[in-house]
């Protein structure tokens, strides 16, 4: 168990939006606490929690998170987290809500080869974030990557006209080497 406070001064040049609340435009002085709890990571099954409250701009945030992991073999793991955030602004009578899911797989083929897999939901923004990562290492030094990146809209006809499936996709290739001089 680990717990934390953490003075914070932000200085918000321009207005944002938190789902319907809205910070605006000044400076800010707020502290935070936070509690960390988590199993060792050498266990086949774990967990880590974290739950932040205290000032939030000129509000106050609750935040939690529960993150589960599964290491089925040295070559198979699984993780998935859920959080929950909320924050009052009770003087502008303005409320914050969102929730986030993620889930993600590893697999290693052996040493060289590996795949993972990523998903994340947002209910602030209304959408899905999938990433699927393919991992080649020759030898030392040098990598090949291949990446598929795609952004999908959960709630597509929040805006009109009605929004695509997809909102960004992406194939991205890379590779390194390291070279000695």
């Amino acid at each position: 168990m680990i717990s934390t406070l953490r003075p914070s001064h932000e200085y918000v040049p321009e207005a944002f939006d938190l789902g319907d609340a809205q910070v605006p435009v000044g400076s800010y002085d707020f502290l935070q606490g936070g509690l960390l709890l988590s199993t060792p990571d050498a266990r086949k099954i774990g967990v880590f929690m974290e739950t932040v409250v205290g000032g939030f701009y000129d509000g106050a945030l609750f935040s939690t998170s529960l993150t589960p992991r599964w290491v089925v073999s040295p070559h198979l793991k699984f993780e998935g987290t859920y959080q929950y955030n909320t924050a009052d602004f009770d003087a502008r009578g303005q409320h914050y809500v969102a929730h986030l899911g993620k889930l993600k797989a590893e697999y290693l083929f052996n040493t060289k080869v590996s795949l993972s897999a990523f998903l994340q939901y947002s209910s602030d923004e209304q959408i899905f974030v999938e990433n699927v990562r393919f991992r080649f290492n020759p030898r030392e030094g040098n990598d090949l990557y291949i990446v598929f990146n795609d952004i999908l809209n959960g709630n597509r006809s929040r805006e009109l006209p009605q929004l695509p499936f997809s909102d960004s996709r992406a194939v991205v290739v890379k590779y390194t080497y390291t070279f000695k001089m």
